[in-house]
């Protein structure tokens, strides 16, 4: 039975039905063994993702975004079954409408989004119940604003200070284990 690609006269290729997989996705027979691994070199002190930093910022308060857009011609958001959760725009679509309802409520400068969920403030901008804003955007690969209606709500805050004190007990914790 042949397997694989195959070349007709034209010089196409094609792919030979016969086979479950082309050849280029077949699993290798076995892996390749490296010699003594784990046995030559010498243990070295590593830290990663690890920096100063000074923030003036207090707080860090948190916010739970649900973006839906809603249909043309309709006032309601497309998922209107609470049950199901909302199913999350794309990165770049969710960012589009995150910051053209910040420019359009004036949020204060220093917030950050996630692009999925979350936001987090220097301060609060809202209070404590949950808001519906509705927000024109214009999405990165559409040339007309698109209507959405963005539910913000208030999940908790953290005080920096405590933050940094904890930061420097595992420091202190880590340094001396070590």
């Amino acid at each position: 039975m042949r397997s694989g690609w195959r070349n007709d006269r034209d010089g196409d290729h094609h792919l030979d039905l016969a086979t479950d997989h082309p050849p280029h996705t077949q699993e290798p027979k076995e892996r390749v063994k490296r010699p003594d691994f784990g046995s030559l070199g010498r243990p070295v002190k590593l830290r990663a993702n690890y920096f100063s930093i000074n923030v003036a910022a207090t707080q860090a308060v948190f916010y739970r975004v649900d973006i839906k857009q809603v249909r043309r011609g309709s006032a309601e958001p497309m998922d209107t079954d609470d049950a199901v959760p909302a199913k999350a725009l794309p990165r770049a679509k969710a960012r589009a409408v995150i910051d053209a309802l910040a420019k359009e409520q004036k949020w204060p400068a220093g917030c950050a989004f996630d692009d999925q969920h979350t936001l987090v403030c220097p301060e609060y901008f809202i209070d404590q119940a949950e808001h519906s804003y509705d927000v024109m955007a214009t999405l990165p690969d559409r040339e007309r604003p698109s209507r959405f209606t963005v539910t913000v709500k208030y999940t908790s805050n953290i005080a920096l200070s405590e933050l940094s004190e904890y930061c420097k007990y595992v420091e202190v914790v880590v340094g001396a284990a070590q």
